[in-house]
Parts: structure tokens; sequence; C-alpha cells
């Protein structure tokens, strides 16, 4: 394969890249307005949904924001009663924030919104196909993974 070919092919690449990120921001919209919740407070109820019981600063880690962005994430999340935060068992300078009842009602239909999402989608292609698709989607995610020595 010559430069030419996998230049084009990387362009070819980059564009399907931005519009499946375009359809995927889409779709973060209109979740964001059918259950009234910021993408940013979904994100960190989907973490605690993983981790149980964290301290902010392990959610502002896998959220990737500041300490403080993540206070006024999970603020919020308690005054809608979707989360609890306490102070930290040990260290009485830390809080550590889990899941209220009211949360994991929300997070289920978070899931069940986003599965019913990739269900529609999957419909829309032949079913000998999908495999492909999928093993395929695996195969570029390791390769971009590698290429940015990320795993």
């Amino acid at each position: 394969m010559n430069d030419d070919t996998l230049r084009g092919q990387a362009h070819q690449l980059k564009k399907l890249l931005e519009e499946l990120a375009n359809c995927c921001q889409i779709h973060r919209h209109y979740e964001v307005n059918l259950f009234s919740l910021p993408y940013a407070e979904a994100k960190c109820l989907l973490i605690l949904n993983q981790l149980k019981q964290c301290s902010l600063k392990k959610i502002a880690q896998k959220l990737e924001v500041s300490k403080s962005r993540v206070t006024r994430i999970v603020q919020s999340l308690a005054r809608k009663g979707f989360v609890t935060v306490k102070i930290h068992p040990q260290d009485s300078r830390n809080k550590v924030c889990e899941i209220s009842p009211k949360g994991y009602g929300l997070i289920q239909k978070l899931e069940d919104f986003r599965l019913s999402l990739h269900v529609n989608v999957l419909k829309q292609i032949n079913p000998q196909e999908r495999e492909i698709i999928l093993n395929s989607l695996h195969k570029l995610r390791q390769a971009m993974s590698q290429a940015n020595n990320i795993k």
C-alpha cells in the first residue's frame, strides 16, 4: 500500500470518527433533555455505579475534571436526591459519595435508554454485518489505543 492510499484512508477515518462523535453528541443532547440531567451529572452517576462508594477526588480523576467541578456536580446530584455525601470515615477532611435509591432508579432508566439506542442502531444493520462491524470496531479501538500507548 502506498503512502497516498494510506493518507486517503486516514482522512476517511478522521471524517467518519468526527461524524460518529457528532451522532453521539446529538444523542447526549437528547438524553439531557429527556432526563433533565446534565451530561456531566449522568456520567458521574454511572461512574459511581461502577465504584459504589467513592471519594470526590477519585470521581474527579475518573471524570478528568477538577475537584471543585466534581464538588458542584455532586452537590447538584445531592440536591436532586440522587446521591448522598458523607464525611470520609478515616479522614474527616474528605467526603465520600454514594448513590441513593432514587439515584439507582435513574441509573436504570439511563442504562435502559442507552441500550435501546444501541439496539435501534443494530436493527438497522443486517445480522451478518453486525458481527463484522463489532469486530472491526474492536480492532479499531485496539489500534487507536496502541497508537496512543493507551490501554
